[in-house]
């Protein structure tokens, strides 16, 4: 009841849309229709994850597009609620007090980042669900099945196979034998064969597109502190992930570092989200990767309480009054995102008004490139070609702006479209400055405050002249 009234009752969360939530369900409807796994039909592509795509496929051959959106929340919601029901479960399973456990399924219900992403109807929410499943069934001691959900975790998203690893790491370290060497890595891969298999017949390389898109990305648009690059409103980030600073905290001192611990399943679930922060941190350069880091939220609430409870016998009522502490910086919480929320849904809204004037603009037979693949891919239902390096060429991705136009030339584009914030007039990102100086604007669209530019491609009209 309290995530259905959060995503449903709150109006910033109701409402709350992602462009990489509409990418997945371009997949979804194509392969619903027979297109394969494909971002335009027909064409295999590895640029979004797997396992969403596919559960999305099924919901969209039951209720068709009119009510995908509100289908795919609603089944995210059905997550977000299983979710809490393994918070529960897992925090039993090691502490084997209920009261605790019920304090921590209720800190992760009204978790205002759990509930952001489920909201937005992406794969956050599965992610999260499968790699507690998994260390669930490793800690109560299923360990195959466990390494068999650590596949479905990786078909999840890429970062499962970090999971997949701490699993391995462990269960290597505790019997030190033969068959625990070979006999996960069998049952991992027989699980993500098929997608690999898959991979390497249509793209020669079993390297997700997308996960490789968005670590170049990270690198241009992120400003930079350190090693370690941070947004602009990191401070506001840091303040609502505050549970992430304290599961860290805890981590340290509940692990100390001793060699006994190690041998304990329960150790898995302190690695877990630590090996995936900090891949995050250096495959991504990124110290708060919003909705990549959310997953792991629930496990540092299990960490923090647990760590807490070592406690009591300093200050008895330690646990109720630091639940209450987090309850109450919830509202706090939700009102730094509010804001976050709105501007995302701004951005959102725009897209679905530049998909209008594309459709009502632009003709047919006119080829075009964009850099936001989701929202008008499924609106405007025409072949797209993809700048931001997710779907097509690796020349996409490439330091040499000359590959870029290579790219487009090489296909016939004749329009490029793209918000201008991440293009022409962007001073964090000097490569898509001078992509975009080698095109020509021809028009600045702005759509509920977003301003879009509209550019020609040159090669495209030496071509047409020609």
């Amino acid at each position: 009841m309290l995530t259905t009234s959060i995503q449903f009752g709150i109006p910033s969360y109701r409402n709350f849309m992602n462009d990489d939530a509409f990418v997945a369900f371009v997949f979804a409807r194509n392969i619903a229709n027979g297109h394969g796994f494909s971002f335009n039909e027909g064409e295999f592509s590895s640029g979004t994850t797997v396992l969403w795509p596919l559960m999305l496929s099924f919901l969209y051959s039951a209720i068709g597009d009119s009510f995908m959106v509100w289908g795919a929340k609603a089944l995210a919601l059905v997550l977000t609620f299983l979710l809490t029901v393994m918070s529960y479960l897992l925090t039993l399973e090691v502490s084997k007090k209920a009261g605790l456990s019920l304090i921590v399924a209720l800190l992760v219900a009204v978790n205002p980042w759990v509930n952001m992403w489920a909201s937005a109807a992406t794969d956050t929410t599965l992610f999260a669900l499968l790699s507690m499943v998994t260390v669930y069934f490793y800690i109560s001691g299923r360990v195959r099945l466990s390494f068999i959900l650590s596949g479905l975790t990786y078909l999840a998203r890429p970062e499962g196979a970090f999971l997949f690893l701490v699993l391995f790491i462990h269960n290597l370290l505790k019997n030190r034998n033969l068959i625990n060497l070979v006999i996960p890595v069998l049952i991992f891969g027989m699980v993500i064969s098929p997608w690999l298999l898959m991979m390497i017949t249509n793209e020669g390389t079993i390297f997700n597109k997308s996960f490789l898109a968005k670590r170049q990305m990270y690198e241009y648009f992120a400003t930079s502190f350190g090693p370690i690059k941070f947004s602009h409103q990191f401070m506001f980030d840091l303040v609502t992930m505050v549970p992430l600073l304290l599961g860290v905290l805890s981590l340290a001192i509940v692990v100390k570092f001793n060699k006994k611990d190690m041998t304990r399943n329960e150790y898995t679930m302190y690695m877990w989200p630590v090996v995936l922060m900090f891949s995050h941190t250096f495959l991504f350069l990124s110290g708060v990767a919003h909705r990549y880091i959310a997953p792991i939220i629930p496990f540092l609430l299990m960490i923090s309480l647990l760590f807490i409870e070592d406690l009591k016998k300093l200050w008895p009522n330690v646990v109720f009054a630091f639940a209450l502490l987090l309850l109450l910086m919830t509202p706090f919480q939700y009102m730094v995102l509010n804001p976050k929320m709105v501007s995302i849904n701004r951005d959102a809204y725009s897209h679905f008004q530049i998909s209008d004037w594309i459709i009502e603009n632009i003709p047919e037979s006119d080829k075009i490139a964009i850099g936001e693949l989701g929202i008008i891919k499924w609106e405007v239902r025409r072949h797209f070609y993809d700048i931001a390096g997710i779907i097509d060429s690796p020349k996409v991705m490439s330091d040499d702006p000359r590959g870029f136009m290579e790219y487009l030339e090489e296909n016939g584009v004749n329009y490029v479209i793209n918000p201008v914030k991440y293009s022409s007039e962007n001073p964090d990102d000097p490569r898509a400055r001078e992509r975009c100086s080698l095109l020509n604007l021809e028009k600045v669209l702005n759509f509920s405050g977003v301003e879009w530019g509209v550019y020609t491609v040159p090669f495209s009209r030496d071509t047409e002249q020609g």
